[in-house]
């Protein structure tokens, strides 16, 4: 078993780059455990999918994009399936991101500057029967700790996390509020790239980080922004309800909702 287990590595990390290199497709799925409120024992769950090939990267709820996919097929698709909206999206090459993000009615796609320092740490675990290996770093608000395979040679990782000698397993930050941990593994046809959102597919936009931030301030103090424009612009006709009474119960959720989703993955946008 000792003369073999070397050729056995060997072999595993020519596997992934001869999939990457002819141009075939990986999916890692993650589950993502999340508390929304800071003060709550309470967490949530939902699957998230890296998609990659040698290009590129998609990070995104696999409930999603499931959804997003049989929309293609038919257009009376449940668009209930999956919490988050949000996307993260790599180039490889050029190491540039994107993210997608919601903002009623519109779907935003913008560029993000990340930048990680990685600590590397002498610590290792067993995980699907690959070594992990421990790094460290500080991202927005909150320290992050991951465990990588550095026979698996792809650098990247779920959400905004790469640049490490290996894929990353499992990521969590240090008050394990937000956490990131593979459970499956596989190749795949599919091509994620392009796939436009199920929700609201005719309306998205591209912008500035800086114009994005700046309508969810705005968004932030008018809630229910969206809807009042609608209504002034006709594109929302309501026969039997007074408009006043809905912008009230916008405005209402919007609140219960800022005080149980106080916990974002970014404490900051710094």
């Amino acid at each position: 078993m000792k003369n073999f287990l070397p050729k056995l590595i060997s072999f595993v990390a020519v596997f992934f780059l001869s999939i990457l290199a002819h141009s075939q497709n990986l999916m890692f799925v993650y589950d993502y455990t999340y508390k929304p409120d800071s003060l709550s024992e309470n967490s949530e769950k939902e699957p998230m999918f890296l998609w990659i090939n040698n290009k590129q990267s998609t990070f995104a709820s696999y409930e999603r994009l499931k959804t997003d996919s049989l929309y293609l097929q038919d257009k009376k698709t449940d668009f209930t399936n999956g919490k988050i909206f949000w996307k993260i999206n790599k180039n490889l090459g050029s190491g540039e991101l994107t993210e997608t993000q919601y903002s009623y009615p519109v779907m935003y796609t913008f560029p993000d500057d990340v930048k990680l320092n990685w600590e590397l740490i002498n610590e290792t675990k067993v995980s699907f029967g690959y070594t992990l290996y421990k790094a460290k770093t500080r991202f927005r608000g909150r320290i992050w700790e991951a465990w990588y395979c550095s026979k698996i040679p792809i650098n990247d990782g779920p959400y905004k996390f790469s640049g490490l000698p290996g894929m990353i397993f499992e990521i969590s930050d240090t008050r394990n509020h937000h956490r990131f941990s593979l459970i499956k593994l596989y190749k795949t046809d599919f091509n994620v790239s392009g796939l436009k959102s199920s929700l609201f597919i005719e309306k998205q936009q591209g912008i500035s980080k800086k114009e994005y931030l700046k309508l969810k301030k705005i968004e932030m103090d008018d809630p229910a922004r969206g809807f009042k424009a609608d209504v002034y612009s006709g594109k929302i006709v309501l026969k039997d309800r007074d408009p006043n009474e809905i912008i009230r119960g916008i405005e209402k959720k919007a609140l219960e909702d800022r005080k149980k989703k106080n916990n974002p993955i970014e404490l900051n946008q710094r």
